[in-house]
């Protein structure tokens, strides 16, 4: 007998609900998946077959949380159970559907996806027949398909919104790419992630008999992180719903933090807009953060005009006011923050209670250097470590060529970065040459015989770079600086599909400042090797580091939100400051017990304001 004595109020009446339409409005810490898997278990008891329940999540993470819970809860039953992501439940449709028509279609993987990008925007060709020869970034070009997809916008509808003025003009390359691209995966029997979506709308609206099918088959339908919905996630599970309407919804707008990627936090605001009749429960009882953690949210969200209006209280009784660090820069910053976290440790937390959270991954790298210098031991969450990522990994190569030219490890990797026409074959000749002549790999870029024209071009490029900087540049700082504009790296991260994360110009900034605090290139060289090699699994005892995109939905006694000055904390590239607050706010109540902020009067060189978050929040900052 499923027992609902430790359950509050609001939470009992939610999953008490008799049936029909409701959304739950569930604050931070409030106690929402409890809600959610109470609630399948209170349907279970009260007769609804098991098989006839639907639970969406929106990771394969959360789903396996969900089935773990639930199996304490309905025992055996769990098995018959639907619990899975929409994109799952969405191929799962297809997939039955297209065995029934005898068709077959293979999923096409994010590294075939840019693939398939890149050929359509270079030029044609008898082994590229797709090529437009297209000067349109790579990443833009996806992402901007991802959302349109998600938006439920295909090209005939792109291409009649171009034509009435209803999308901007730079989008008819983009429709170009659009239609050879969708033309490529049709020839090839391949879906991609979104069409997983996309193409079951379409199924389910184009075919009434096989919708009908499949709302039988689900008598309730409950979707958790409801904020995080993309157009054709809501419109799916709406029609899976109808007509009974049981839909039971989760979710928070002040923790909507998704709009990148294409979430309409303004369904779950809204959402009696749609269904007039639907229940709000609104569970505003913080079990997680003490009450100063608490009022400081309710504090740093008030100011955003799209909400559902709330205020939560803390469950928790009085704790550690929040404390606010004021740094010169980020790596003043980073001592500050490390003096706090020992004093903590000191007082007998461990290193995994405390997390220091950050709105870009380039701001890692300061971090990461204060706690290795004091053996502080620290992992990366849902990240790669700075000194490991590719355009650090790209730039320190270009370094170690210029220290010692004989590194034929080094030279092969940067070789061809940007794309010098230097490909396999002809590192192949190069090997086969010195192996004759017995010189460095580096020394055979130029003297190879039979070379074609641009390849002795590439070599000699190549070759050129390296001995410039090795003529005119001792400082590490400096000669990243130099091998950046004189091979136009950052152009080229910028439009390489085969890595898309805004942060890779700012990471190159970030090792430039590292570097500047070393007097020569091998000292340099030398600090990185040893930073390479450090472990940053999140495994043991250590303090977590990570963005805070990457901490939604965890928590820690001790947080620290680092970087809350103007142009971080809101971005400076963010085209929505209510998201950006929320992500203010995302990062604020993953504290349990002490919060610290902290100020930047410099990034990367720069003066920078407070972030217009604190004044909104009330806290003063010193000038």
């Amino acid at each position: 007998m499923l027992s609902l004595d430790d359950l509050n109020d609001e939470q009992r009446k939610a999953v008490n609900h008799l049936g029909g339409p409701a959304v739950v409005i569930a604050g931070a810490g409030s106690g929402k998946t409890r809600v959610l898997t109470y609630r399948i278990a209170k349907l279970i008891q009260d007769g609804v077959p098991a098989a006839k329940i639907l639970a969406c999540t929106f990771t394969r993470k959360a789903a396996g949380e969900m089935q773990e819970r639930l199996a304490g809860l309905v025992g055996a039953a769990v098995e018959e159970l639907t619990v899975g992501t929409i994109h799952s439940l969405c191929f799962r449709i297809l997939r039955e559907e297209w065995q029934n028509q005898g068709l077959r279609y293979e999923t096409l993987d994010e590294t075939w996806q840019k693939r398939y990008i890149r050929d359509i925007l270079a030029p044609r060709s008898y082994s590229n027949p797709w090529g437009l020869n297209l000067d349109l970034d790579a990443g833009l070009a996806l992402g901007t398909i991802s959302r349109l997809k998600n938006d439920l916008v295909t090209p005939q509808e792109l291409a009649r919104r171009l034509d009435d003025g209803e999308a901007p003009w730079w989008m008819r390359d983009v429709l170009a790419v659009y239609q050879q691209y969708e033309a490529r995966k049709n020839q090839e029997r391949k879906l991609d992630f979104d069409d997983m979506l996309l193409w079951c709308y379409q199924l389910l609206t184009e075919n009434p008999a096989v919708l009908r099918k499949w709302q039988r088959r689900f008598e309730h339908v409950l979707v958790d992180e409801f904020q995080d919905t993309n157009m054709a996630q809501w419109e799916t599970v709406r029609m899976l719903a109808a007509p009974e309407n049981n839909l039971f919804v989760v979710g928070d707008d002040w923790q909507s933090i998704y709009g990148w990627r294409g979430a309409h936090p303004e369904l779950i605001v809204n959402f009696r807009d749609h269904y007039p009749d639907a229940t709000i429960y609104i569970l505003d009882l913080n079990y997680r953060s003490t009450k100063p953690i608490v009022d400081l949210g309710n504090r740093v969200i008030a100011a955003n005009t799209m909400q559902f209006p709330k205020e939560l209280q803390a469950h928790r009784g009085p704790g550690h006011e929040p404390f606010l660090l004021q740094a010169l820069d980020e790596d003043h910053e980073a001592e500050l923050v490390l003096r706090e976290i020992q004093a903590l440790r000191q007082e007998g937390h461990e290193w995994k209670d405390m997390a220091i959270l950050y709105r870009t991954n380039a701001q890692s790298r300061a971090f990461e250097d204060a706690l290795v210098a004091e053996s502080v031991p620290y992992c990366i969450v849902g990240a790669t470590g700075f000194y490991k990522r590719k355009e650090v990994k790209d730039l320190v190569a270009y370094l170690r060529v210029v220290a010692d030219p004989g590194d034929e490890e080094a030279v092969k990797r940067v070789l061809n970065v940007p794309s010098r026409y230097l490909g396999q074959a002809f590192i192949r000749d190069i090997e086969a040459y010195v192996g004759r002549v017995g010189c460095t790999f580096y020394e055979g870029l130029t003297r190879t015989p039979g070379l074609k024209q641009y390849q002795v071009r590439g070599a000699r490029e190549f070759v050129g770079i390296i001995e410039a900087v090795r003529t005119e540049e001792s400082r590490p700082a400096a000669a990243i600086r130099m091998i950046r504009d004189m091979t136009n790296y950052n152009e080229y991260i910028q439009q390489d599909a085969e890595e898309a994360d805004d942060d890779r110009v700012a990471n190159l900034d970030a090792l430039e400042i590292a570097a500047a605090k070393f007097p020569d290139i091998p000292s340099f060289l030398r600090y990185v090797a040893m930073m390479e090699g450090r472990d940053t699994e999140a495994a043991g005892d250590r303090v977590q580091l990570l963005s805070i995109h990457r901490a939604k939905g965890l928590e820690w006694p001790v947080v620290f939100v680092a970087g809350m000055s103007d142009g971080l904390l809101p971005h400076a590239r963010a085209e929505n400051v209510e998201e950006e607050r929320r992500l203010c706010y995302v990062a604020v109540t993953r504290a349990k017990d002490r919060l610290f902020l902290s100020v930047l009067n410099s990034y990367r060189g720069r003066p920078v304001e407070p972030s217009p978050f604190l004044a909104e929040a009330g806290i003063l900052v010193a000038a």
